[in-house]
């Protein structure tokens, strides 16, 4: 049965066993119809809006989609297609709910918090010196507070 005013989630087939639940509840929590929809890729953060458009058929009764948080393209092509608004979601699945209940407000500030990034240089003992430089240079240039040398797998020589 097909209720009017649908939200409709669109998902890989990996993610579609964790997000049914979620959905449900969040949708019971919120009081609006949902359904799923799990296109023909298995990883739904490798999706994009390019292959959703070839993929979706989009029913009259649905009145949003919400893609995977990775999905990657410009939303407002499928929008124009469909005739209904498409957002995407969280990056994880598991903040649906917090992010199902505050889509519409102004994402949180995070200027507050001090953070420093670390960089890692992979198979630094295969390295030449220059070489090295050379990485943690440009990692320093592009923001990095810190920078890994990296060891290589395996027991120590």
């Amino acid at each position: 049965m097909t209720h009017q005013n649908t939200i409709l989630f669109v998902t890989g087939r990996l993610a579609a066993p964790a997000l049914e639940p979620i959905v449900r509840e969040t949708g019971e929590r919120n009081q609006v119809a949902t359904e799923i929809v799990v296109l023909g890729i298995n990883v739904a953060a490798l999706m994009h809006v390019d292959l959703v458009a070839r993929k979706l058929e989009v029913p009259e009764h649905i009145q949003q989609v919400i893609l995977p948080g990775w999905c990657q393209g410009d939303l407002e092509k499928l929008s124009k297609k469909w005739g209904v608004p498409v957002l995407r979601g969280p990056k994880d699945l598991r903040d649906l709910p917090r992010w199902f209940d505050k889509r519409d407000q102004e994402p949180p500030d995070l200027s507050k918090y001090d953070i420093e990034i670390l960089a890692e240089i992979n198979g630094a003992p295969l390295l030449k010196i220059d070489e090295l430089l050379r990485i943690a240079t440009s990692y320093a240039n592009r923001g990095a507070n810190l920078i890994d040398y990296g060891c290589l797998p395996g027991p120590a020589a």
